[in-house]
């Protein structure tokens, strides 16, 4: 359900019975702790994120990578080399 122009929760909420307030109230807690436990759970991963582009291991890594890429580079300009010759 979509609010209509001019609409708030409030004006909805003060609007029906007691009931559906407390309904909607339960509903209205469950969605902020569930928005609250996917903001703290976003904040660990960033963390772990960090940790991990931060570790040694992750800069081995990328020094590994960068020096296979840079052996690829150049064995692809060995192999056009041949290959202009043949």
């Amino acid at each position: 359900m979509k609010l209509e122009e001019g609409e708030s929760w409030d004006s909805i909420y003060n609007s029906v019975p007691e009931n559906v307030q407390r309904a909607m109230g339960s509903l209205r807690g469950d969605y902020t702790r569930k928005m609250q436990e996917l903001a703290k759970q976003r904040r660990e991963v960033q963390q772990l994120q960090a940790n991990l582009t931060n570790s040694d291991a992750f800069k081995a890594l990328q020094e590994t990578a960068i020096k296979q890429q840079q052996k690829d580079k150049s064995l692809i300009r060995l192999i056009m080399l041949q290959w202009k010759r043949i």
